[in-house]
């Protein structure tokens, strides 16, 4: 979607650049957040698809419509046995949950921020999450959002999970056991700027 005073007809932005999006530059990571106090635990996907409907346009041409698929089996904390209790306790709660998969349905900025609101689609239900980006002179584009679980029927997920790592859970001995449905996650990718 483009926002007339921000973008051409031509689909160039401010200045009479272009940008196209640099294949495999996308890199997805995730914030969840464990014990009373919410202290972050981070990750990562090591593998998504991304598929953008232009080649090339202003930086809201590119974002309307791009579509995503993240296989599950690639999440990734940096620890073994956390990542197979993820897999094994969290997202094999699931249902048909082999990928995330989502698509930018609308943007409103232009080209260094603006907003999405992103289709996502986890645990076969669909819901739509609203989202922020900002694009640096270089081109690095970074896209964050937060995904509440509860909207994704994800809370017996989340209990599974934190019953198989309850006392990792627990930030004292007095306190609760706590795994949040929250998620903060950032999408950072590139795209290569053409101008005249």
């Amino acid at each position: 979607m483009n926002t007339g005073d921000e973008t051409n007809e031509e689909g160039k932005g401010k200045g009479g650049c272009t940008y196209t999006y640099v294949d495999d530059s996308t890199k997805v990571s995730f914030t969840a957040y464990k014990y009373e106090s919410k202290a972050g635990v981070g990750g990562s996907f090591k593998e998504q698809d991304v598929f953008t409907l232009k080649e090339s346009g202003s930086v809201s041409d590119l974002l309307t419509g791009l579509e995503f698929r993240i296989p599950v089996s690639s999440s990734w904390t940096n620890n073994d046995d956390r990542d197979k209790k993820i897999l094994e306790h969290f997202w094999g709660e699931f249902e048909k949950t082999e990928y995330i998969t989502g698509e930018i349905v609308s943007v409103k900025g232009n080209d260094s921020k603006g907003k999405v609101s992103i289709k996502l689609i986890i645990n076969a239900k669909e819901n739509e999450v609203k989202g922020r980006y900002e694009v640096a002179e270089s081109g690095h584009i970074t896209l964050s959002t937060e995904v509440d679980m509860t909207d994704f029927d994800g809370l017996d997920a989340i209990a599974a999970l934190n019953k198989v790592c309850e006392d990792l859970h627990r930030e004292a001995p007095e306190q609760e056991s706590k795994l949040w449905p929250n998620v903060s996650v950032s999408v950072k990718g590139y795209l290569k700027k053409n101008c005249d």
